[in-house]
């Protein structure tokens, strides 16, 4: 019995000693991890921590909800100066939006893709919590006459990719524009108070008229493939007449066809009616754009 007791002493001891060593490995190297994670944190200066947070939100962060409608093409302003052109609408979550276009990268490839990025800064102070459709446009001049694709991002959000951007002059759209008449007009659900446009150098009354829009929201009306199609009014900017804006962006029901009308006022006439001796209009679909030259005027 004796000997028994002995033994369990001894044991006692040995799990303690044990207990006592391990807990001492432990704090030490509990100590170590704290130490190294000291020294990775006073290797990244406050500064350049912050840096780093304002570059990953500024990256990751965009506010765009949802977009629509992009094109992209080239036009020239002479014979030797070319420009690269984008437009599109995004939804943003508040108006007041200033909206900034960025070129990016442009690979190597033949013919390139050229990237563009958006950053936004939102309004000052309480404004409503409204979606907003914002039209982006975007100009910049080029030597290259032609692109594999225009990529479009917001931070991380790729937001349109355009392929096959050409010279409008040498791009071919899937769709035919024609003219209507006024009793088209009328038959379509049209006419009365508002702007009609025709092609420049044509006789409207002969040739027939390109485009029709009623007052305010009223429908909008213009001929694509033989059929006279009803268009809305999806952005308005610019000077008012006659329930009309000096720009505006046009959509078909299916949102197919994109139509922007700018236009440019002239005298008024002695009935209710402007004149508008100069505008365009561009239609796009499919990544493909064509610019008509335009005049008309807009009364009631």
């Amino acid at each position: 019995m004796r000997l028994l007791k002995i033994n369990s002493s001894l044991f006692s001891f040995v799990v303690t000693l044990f207990l006592l060593i391990a807990g001492c490995n432990n704090n030490f190297q509990t100590e170590a991890n704290t130490k190294e994670q000291q020294n990775i944190d006073n290797a990244i200066s406050p500064k350049a921590r912050h840096s780093v947070i304002a570059e990953t939100t500024e990256h990751s962060s965009c506010p765009v909800i949802d977009s629509r409608n992009w094109h992209a093409w080239i036009d020239r302003v002479a014979e030797n100066e070319s420009r690269l052109n984008i437009s599109g609408e995004v939804d943003l979550p508040t108006p007041g939006y200033q909206v900034e276009v960025k070129p990016g990268i442009l690979d190597r490839r033949q013919p390139p893709a050229q990237r563009f990025s958006l950053s936004f800064t939102p309004p000052d102070g309480i404004v409503a919590q409204v979606i907003t459709p914002t039209k982006v446009s975007y100009t910049m001049p080029t030597s290259i006459l032609e692109y594999r694709s225009v990529i479009i991002y917001c931070g991380d959000k790729l937001l349109a990719e355009i392929p096959d951007v050409t010279p409008q002059e040498t791009a071919t759209l899937p769709i035919e524009v024609g003219t209507f008449t006024t009793d088209d007009l009328f038959e379509a659900g049209g006419g009365g108070c508002g702007m009609t446009l025709w092609e420049s150098n044509t006789n409207a009354q002969q040739a027939g008229f390109l485009f029709f829009h009623g007052l305010e929201d009223a429908a909008a009306f213009m001929v694509f493939d033989e059929k006279i199609t009803t268009l809305s009014r999806t952005i308005a900017e610019g000077n008012d007449f006659y329930g009309q804006k000096t720009e505006q962006t046009f959509v078909t029901k299916d949102q197919a066809i994109t139509i922007q009308v700018n236009v440019n006022l002239g005298t008024e006439g002695e009935i209710e009616s402007v004149n508008i001796p100069s505008g365009t209009i561009i239609v796009a679909t499919q990544g493909k754009t064509k610019e008509f030259s335009v005049i008309g005027d807009a009364g009631c």
